[in-house]
Order: C-alpha cells, then sequence, then structure tokens
C-alpha cells in the first residue's frame, strides 16, 4: 500500500534543537505506522532485503543497480548502497523497484552515505542601537 506522502526526517544542521525535532518526528511516524497497521518500511519508505540462506537476496524498493559482475552487485538504496558478495551471481527477477539476486551468497553489506559535513559556524555581526558593531 502506497502512500499519497512520505515522512522523512528533517536533515538539516547540528544543534541540539534540530536533533530533539528529527527524534520526535520519528517517534510520530513511528506511532501513526503502527496506529494504521503499516509496515514501517512502507511508510517510511525503507529498502527490504529478504535473505533465504546463502542461495538468495530479494531487495525491494532500490534505486537502480550501480555495479553488477558474477562475483559482486552493488545497488542503490535511498540511504547508501547494499552489496551483494559471492559466487556466479545471477539477477533472477527484476522489477520497477525489486530485485532477486541468486548464487552462493558470502557476505551483505550495507554502505551508509557519507555524511555531509555541517559548515562552519558563522559569527553574525551585529549592531547595536548606538552604531557600534558587536
Amino acid at each position: 500500500m502506497a502512500l499519497p506522502f512520505r515522512l522523512r526526517e528533517v536533515r538539516s544542521g547540528g544543534c541540539m534543537a534540530t536533533a530533539r525535532r528529527r527524534q520526535t518526528i520519528r517517534a510520530v511516524g513511528y506511532r501513526l505506522a503502527d496506529l494504521l497497521e503499516l509496515p514501517r518500511e512502507v511508510f517510511f519508505d525503507l529498502s527490504r532485503v529478504v535473505i533465504t540462506g546463502n542461495l538468495q537476496v530479494s531487495v525491494e524498493n532500490h534505486h537502480g543497480l550501480l555495479t553488477y559482475d558474477q562475483d559482486s552487485l552493488t545497488l542503490a538504496l535511498d540511504s547508501g548502497k547494499l552489496v551483494v558478495c559471492g559466487e556466479g551471481l545471477v539477477i533472477g527477477m527484476v522489477g520497477a523497484s525489486e530485485m532477486t539476486v541468486t548464487g552462493r551468497i558470502a557476505a551483505v553489506r550495507f554502505e551508509p552515505e557519507a555524511p555531509v559535513p555541517e559548515p562552519e559556524p558563522t559569527r553574525a555581526t551585529r549592531t547595536t542601537r548606538r552604531g557600534r558593531r558587536r
């Protein structure tokens, strides 16, 4: 069930108020998903990875294939990359945002996005009523 909106985390600044705001938004989202009885991965637009033994990996809600050969496969996710390593990897099923990979799976690794460096805080200069700078 797709929702007509997405609840995204607030991604700005590093101040304490922003961190609290981000936690509040996430908590409200969790409660709303539970109240509507929706899976969190649907509500938050998260990827879903299902590993079946060492034979198969199914990925839902990915954003495309980045690299592929018989020994490794890299998929773009909303929050980073998913790397599947193994032997004889074959892409079995491909959908708009689903993919199934079969073969001898040795490792599945998530590589998060590199964090965006925060800009250096600048000190704003203000002028007092008498025209002096602070």
